[in-house]
C-alpha cells in the first residue's frame, strides 16, 4: 500500500509540473507574439531622432518630428523609447547629438534627414553599427556613403532628371539659372540638374549659392542682369518665398520660379499671401496631404490633421513610414542594430503612407513624381498652358 500511495503522489506532482509548463507556455506565448503570430520584442528598444529644430530647416523639422509622435501616440503600448534631438541641420550638431544617443541613450537605430547631416553621420553609423533612416535628404552620394544608411525617399538623381525633362519637354524652356542653397543638398542637386539639363540640350547660363539672407539681393541683381526668364531654386519653401519677395522689391517679377520637393510648405503659403501673379512651379512626391491614395494613407492624414490641425507634409509621412519599418523589424526579430538592417534589406517592398516603395536588397528606394504650382495663394496640380 504504501508503495502504491508514493506512486500516486509521484504521478500527481508529474501532473502538476506538465500543467505548470503549459501555462507558463501559454503567458509567455501571449507576452512574445501578437494576435498574428508575430514574435513580440520583450525588451524595451532605445530609437533615436536626429531633427533640425531650429534654424533654417526648422519648419522642416518639426513637420517630420509630428510624424513620429503621431506614431507614438498610435502605438502606446509599443516597447520602443523615442530619444529626439536638435541637430539645427548641421553635420557637427547631429555628430555630437548621435554619439551622445549612441553612448548615452543606447539606440539601436536612428532617424534623421537633412543631406549635410546624413553625409555626416555616414561614417559614424558604418563604425558604430547603427542603422540609419534617411527620411529626408536627397543628395545622390548618399546612397553610396554607407549600408547602415537606408534612404526612404527618391534622391536628386531620380528628382533632378525628372525636373530637367518636364523644363525642356512639356514647358520648352531651354535656358536656365541655378540658385542653390550652399549645403550639401542644394549641391548635389545643382550637380545633378545640371548633368540632366545640359544633356538634353539645355543651357545653364549661371548659377550661385545662398550663404546667407544677406546673398539674395546680390544674386538677384546677377539674374536680372542675365537677362534669365528661369530659376531653378532648389531650397526649402521659406527660404524661397523670401527670395520671391526680394525680387518682387527689385522689380523682377516675370521670373518662372522652378522648386523641388522641400519647397511645399505652410512658410511659403503665408510668406507669399501678398503677391499677385507669382510664376512658382516645384516638383512633388506622389504622398499628397490633401489626397489619399490609399486606405493606410487616408487614415493617417485624417489623424495627422486631428492632431496637429494642419495637412501633412511629404516629410511627415516618411517618418511615420521611418519609425514603422523599425518597429515591423522588431516584431519579427530581436531589437539590435543589425537584425534591423536585415529586416528592411530583405523586403522585396514596403507599403507605407507616404508611398509604395520598391526596396529588394537595396539602400534607397523610388516613388513617383509630379509638378505642382502655387497659384493666387494656393498649391494645386500644375497646369502646363499657364507656363509655356
Amino acid at each position: 500500500m504504501k508503495k502504491n500511495s508514493y506512486k500516486i503522489k509521484v504521478c500527481k506532482k508529474n501532473v502538476f509540473w506538465i500543467i505548470s509548463v503549459f501555462i507558463l507556455t501559454l503567458i509567455s506565448w501571449f507576452f512574445l507574439y501578437d494576435k498574428n503570430g508575430i514574435r513580440q520584442n520583450s525588451e524595451e528598444t532605445e530609437i533615436g531622432v536626429i531633427l533640425p529644430l531650429t534654424g533654417d530647416w526648422g519648419g522642416f523639422g518639426h513637420r517630420m518630428k509630428n510624424g513620429i509622435l503621431l506614431w507614438k501616440k498610435q502605438n502606446p503600448n509599443a516597447r520602443v523609447n523615442i530619444h529626439i534631438e536638435d541637430g539645427m541641420g548641421k553635420a557637427n550638431n547631429s555628430i555630437s547629438a548621435f554619439n551622445k544617443l549612441i553612448s548615452v541613450n543606447m539606440i539601436n537605430a536612428c532617424i534623421t534627414g537633412v543631406s549635410p547631416v546624413v553625409l555626416g553621420l555616414a561614417p559614424v553609423a558604418e563604425k558604430k553599427e547603427i542603422f540609419l533612416i534617411n527620411a529626408g535628404a536627397t543628395n545622390p552620394d548618399i546612397k553610396k556613403s554607407s549600408d547602415y544608411v537606408f534612404t526612404l525617399i527618391p534622391d536628386a538623381d531620380v528628382e533632378a532628371a525628372y525636373i530637367a525633362d518636364f523644363l525642356l519637354n512639356s514647358l520648352k524652356k531651354t535656358e536656365c539659372f541655378v540658385y542653390w542653397k550652399n549645403d550639401d543638398s542644394g549641391k548635389g542637386m545643382l550637380d545633378s540638374f545640371s548633368k540632366f539639363y545640359i544633356r538634353n540640350g539645355g543651357s545653364i547660363k549661371g548659377n550661385a549659392a545662398i550663404t546667407s539672407m544677406d546673398d539674395i539681393k546680390n544674386t538677384l541683381s546677377k539674374i536680372q542682369s542675365l537677362k534669365v526668364k528661369t530659376v531653378f531654386v532648389p531650397t526649402n519653401g521659406e527660404m524661397i518665398a523670401k527670395i520671391i519677395n526680394q525680387a518682387y522689391k527689385l522689380g523682377l517679377n516675370d521670373i518662372l520660379w522652378v522648386g523641388y520637393a522641400a519647397t511645399e510648405s505652410p512658410e511659403l503659403k503665408n510668406d507669399l499671401a501678398f503677391l499677385k501673379d507669382v510664376k512658382l512651379i516645384f516638383s512633388s512626391y506622389s504622398f499628397d496631404g490633401n489626397k489619399a491614395f490609399s486606405e493606410k494613407s487616408r487614415q493617417f492624414i485624417n489623424d495627422y490633421q486631428a492632431e496637429f490641425g494642419e495637412v501633412p507634409a511629404y516629410y511627415s509621412a516618411t517618418c511615420y513610414d521611418a519609425i514603422s519599418l523599425i518597429y515591423d523589424a522588431l516584431k519579427n526579430y530581436n531589437g539590435d542594430s543589425k537584425s534591423i538592417k536585415k529586416y528592411i534589406y530583405n523586403l522585396k517592398s514596403y507599403n507605407g503612407v507616404s508611398g509604395n516603395f520598391h526596396i529588394d536588397g537595396k539602400n534607397y528606394v523610388t516613388s513617383g513624381l509630379s509638378f505642382k504650382m502655387f497659384n493666387n495663394g494656393h498649391i494645386m496640380p500644375i497646369n502646363i498652358e499657364l507656363y509655356k
